[in-house]
């Protein structure tokens, strides 16, 4: 006897109709100024027993000391303190300088690494060392206003400072916008040396307007302004090949997945996104089954039943969906309860299970997301005695896939990264030479 119907079709327009002629539309504040950066992600609700301000602390103490805080392991603390600070006496009083360990650029969870943090750091020094020599530019043929040579200067910074801080964006860098930059700086193409830009680029046209030429120049001084124009060109250059060779890292393709495998603490901000969204996606879904008068009392009552239910699921970006269904003897879930599950899981034990354990702690989240994603999507339009009809409503349908399509990405992100190799797996071949260097070149017993 079948208690359910299963429908993967979209309601048909006429029950939308319906939908909004039976329930009421509410609204709800919304300030313009509340808006996240694109280059930030939202605060990650802290993991259960631990402080907001407990969380600020550990963070800042990973910035400074590379050190995860270990409450039992005063020495180790003590350690990173010495190798992140040097002390020494000057005229009777002590001054510290601090070494940074990495450059890496914490996150609420995840990290500018890998190929972004080498490019990253690259580029800020590059930045700190071309803009003195932009603006000590003086023109080597003095027939342009002042005003003239001044506006070409401020393109140049504006768009070199606008190029360094998009490299920081925290999940990776924009591909679009960083070979936009590029242009914009040294025109198309690929060049190679500052001999190659062109007019079309806002360095060509500072070379242009300063007569920046090798044929204007007259004394050692004027050689020297040259030779701070290429070096600045050549600045922007050696970016451009650093970031043809790590582009692919960061290109995503229509189905969202990148070129290369990507880095762990690049690919931990964006699974920290979509967990965000996940629960953003629970919190949107128990708003509107309360606009089909489906609140609290009736999602602690109305239970689903999973024994045997029917889903459409994909196992990766470009697998097409396929019905599956859960075995006989799954239990059934209140519909507060599944969605108490998803919160709790994307808001508090996920994230903090990849803070603490890292990539060991891939496959259970992958299990996690994989196991929620399923049960969202056997939830979505499935019509067990007893839930109200709100909850087969046009909007409540449209909720609770849109909570499963942000799992889905959570899990998509979570595969896509390679789990740690360890311990290391070694050839016959390899065996062989490790034991030869290990016995001073003759062959022993194998480890």
């Amino acid at each position: 006897m079948k208690h359910f119907t299963f429908s993967p079709q979209r309601p048909p327009i006429g029950s939308m109709v319906s939908d909004l002629q039976s329930f009421p539309v509410l609204t709800q504040d919304f300030s313009p100024a509340n808006l996240p950066s694109a280059a930030a992600p939202g605060p990650a609700a802290p993991a259960s027993g631990t402080s907001p301000l407990g969380l600020m602390a550990d963070k800042a103490i990973r910035e400074v000391l590379s050190w995860r805080t270990k409450s039992d392991d005063p020495k180790g603390f003590v350690g990173a303190l010495n190798q992140a600070f040097a002390l020494k006496d000057v005229d009777g009083h002590t001054e510290w300088s601090w070494t940074p360990r990495s450059y890496t650029v914490q996150t609420d969870m995840g990290a500018v690494t890998g190929a972004q943090a080498s490019i990253y750091a690259r580029a800020k020094v590059a930045l700190d060392q071309s803009m003195p020599l932009l603006d000590g530019l003086y023109p080597l043929v003095p027939i342009v206003e002042p005003e003239d040579l001044a506006t070409v200067q401020a393109v140049v910074r504006t768009q070199y400072t606008a190029l360094v801080n998009e490299f920081g964006v925290v999940g990776g860098p924009r591909v679009p916008r960083v070979d936009e930059m590029f242009r914009l700086l040294i025109g198309h193409g690929d060049p190679t040396n500052p001999e190659e830009i062109t007019r079309e680029g806002s360095l060509g046209l500072v070379r242009e307007r300063f007569g920046l030429e090798r044929r204007f120049v007259t004394t050692v001084d004027d050689e020297q302004n040259l030779t701070n124009f290429l070096i600045l060109v050549d600045y922007v250059i050696g970016l451009r090949k650093s970031w043809n060779h790590y582009k692919s890292f960061f290109v995503r393709t229509v189905e969202g997945e990148t070129k290369a495998v990507p880095y762990f603490g690049t690919q931990l901000v964006l699974m920290s996104r979509a967990l965000e969204v996940v629960a953003q996606g629970v919190q949107d879904a128990y708003y509107t089954m309360d606009s089909v008068f489906m609140g609290d009392p009736e999602r602690q009552t109305s239970q689903l039943i999973f024994a045997r239910a029917p889903y459409m699921v994909r196992e990766g970006r470009k697998a097409q969906e396929s019905l599956e269904y859960f075995p006989p003897d799954t239990s059934g879930l209140f519909v507060a309860e599944l969605l108490d599950w998803v919160y709790r899981a994307a808001s508090e034990e996920l994230p903090g299970l990849l803070q603490d354990a890292g990539k060991d702690g891939l496959a259970s989240f992958t299990r996690a997301t994989d196991q929620l994603r399923r049960f969202v999507r056997a939830a979505i339009g499935q019509h067990a005695p007893g839930i109200p009809p709100g909850y087969f409503t046009p909007r409540v349908i449209r909720a609770m896939e849109l909570l499963a399509d942000g799992l889905d990405e959570a899990f998509f992100l979570a595969s896509e990264i390679r789990p740690a190799q360890f311990p290391a797996e070694f050839t016959e071949d390899e065996k062989k030479r490790l034991i030869a260097m290990l016995n001073g070149g003759a062959a022993g017993a194998i480890i």
